[in-house]
């Protein structure tokens, strides 16, 4: 059986340091607030880490954080957001 993905809209937001909240949307905000995501920053693993339904998952600063169509949250490489997603449009700077 081949299948197409039904076209959603999703939510999306490129973490680029530790100063990500500053300007970061809504739902990142309300996310952070309620742990689902945390901060997590070492020498070597920079980044934060993001409760899934499938347990922690470690999102590295330069990668996307998506909101999917139940409200959950997860990481994603810049180059697979590339090649799988498609800007809409862009958060006012």
């Amino acid at each position: 059986m081949k299948v197409r993905k039904k076209p959603v809209i999703l939510d999306a937001y490129l973490i680029e340091d530790t100063h990500f909240m500053l300007d970061s949307p809504d739902w990142v905000v309300e996310a952070c607030h309620n742990d689902t995501i945390f901060g997590y920053v070492s020498e070597v693993n920079k980044g934060v880490r993001v409760k899934t339904l499938e347990g922690d998952m470690f999102v590295p600063f330069g990668h996307y954080l998506i909101q999917g169509v139940e409200g959950e949250i997860y990481g994603c490489e810049p180059n697979i957001f590339k090649k799988t997603y498609e800007i809409l449009e862009r958060e006012a700077e």
